[in-house]
């Protein structure tokens, strides 16, 4: 099981740049901007995964670098991305549109009962030895 994010290890307690997985998503960054679709994105960068998980890594801003992970894909490579992948999401209309949510009713009234039923469990309880 993973601790850290893909194209990370940890090494002696700290993170650290596992170069090979770094060369994969500095590559699926680019293939990316290249035109490569989110669904083949996995298999190109040679990381094998879905749309999902790719979708998830190219918006990761830790690849960036911070104070715990190293930097993999500079500013400017990650906001050009970042710009793409919102061109794509206006282009196909993935946005979600959220529509005006039905006022919540905060005054209720019920009506009289029309027969009043006896409640059994309001008796007192009767213990035998």
């Amino acid at each position: 099981m993973r601790t850290v994010i893909y194209g990370y290890k940890v090494v002696d307690g700290k993170i650290t740049i596992d170069e090979r997985e770094a060369e994969q998503v500095r590559a699926a960054f680019n293939l990316y901007m290249n035109g490569t679709t989110l669904t083949h994105l996995g298999q190109a960068s040679e990381i094998n995964r879905n749309h999902t998980a790719m979708n998830n890594l190219l918006q990761d801003a830790r690849y960036k670098g911070n104070d715990l992970y190293p930097r993999i894909i500079d500013d400017d490579l990650f906001n050009q991305v970042a710009k793409k992948r919102e061109e794509e999401k206006a282009k196909h209309d993935w946005i979600p549109k959220r529509k005006s949510l039905p006022k919540a009713s905060t005054e209720f009234a019920m009506a009289e009962p029309e027969q009043k039923y006896e409640d059994p469990f309001m008796q007192q309880a009767t213990y035998t030895v």
